[in-house]
């Protein structure tokens, strides 16, 4: 099992939202989240609405990874830049796409290598 806590805002004073426990099995990933009880009492959001109640208490998760954690995790996208497989013509993705080629080759420079 694997075990997150969950912050919003930003490093000099981050919320605690919560904690998230990631368990997998038979090639299954189920995830449990409970909100912090100062983040609920504080008048915290929900931070994912199809998914959660906004209560305090464990919420189980059967169908994989909640939304909300899914979208920030890595994907076949993000697992080839290390590989210098990412896209030559950026200019319709703008300054994200070039930061991100730049941190690729960055990423290769530093001795990453691609696992296939």
């Amino acid at each position: 099992m694997d075990t997150i806590d969950v912050f919003l805002g930003d490093e000099a004073d981050p919320e605690r939202v919560g904690r998230a426990f990631f368990t997998r099995k038979r090639g299954r990933v189920s995830t449990v989240f409970a909100y912090d009880m100062d983040y609920l009492a504080g008048g915290g959001v929900n931070i994912d609405p199809g998914a959660l109640s906004l209560v305090s208490g464990s919420q189980a998760i059967t169908s994989g990874i909640l939304p909300a954690f899914s979208d920030a995790a890595p994907d076949r996208w993000w697992g080839l830049f290390p590989c210098g497989k990412y896209p030559r013509n950026t200019s319709s993705l703008g300054t994200a796409a070039t930061a991100t080629r730049q941190r690729a080759r960055s990423l290769r420079t530093a001795g990453l290598r691609c696992a296939w």
